[in-house]
């Protein structure tokens, strides 16, 4: 039996950055799930994370640094009903 990358330790440095951005957006997702009011699964809401993962990204990293697109994400989250200042 094998067990699968995701579950056998810390990454090991060949991850790729969809890799990466999907392993956040699963943290990100367990870490607020509890604290929203979503007809939602956690699994359909953690899927509804990863694309706002990958903006929250692409806007680190973006230069200039601009905050319009974390401002975006925040209006989707509050889309998402993640209103509670715990979320």
């Amino acid at each position: 039996m094998s067990i699968p990358p995701e579950a056998s330790g810390p990454p090991t440095g060949h991850d790729s950055t969809e890799d990466r951005i999907g392993r956040f957006a699963t943290i990100w997702g367990r870490a607020i799930f509890p604290a929203t009011a979503t007809s939602l699964t956690r699994a359909e809401f953690e899927q509804h994370l990863l694309p706002l993962a990958h903006r929250l990204s692409e806007a680190l990293h973006a230069h200039p640094f601009d905050t319009a697109p974390a401002q975006r994400i925040g209006a989707d989250l509050v889309a998402l009903h993640c209103t509670d200042p715990d979320a």
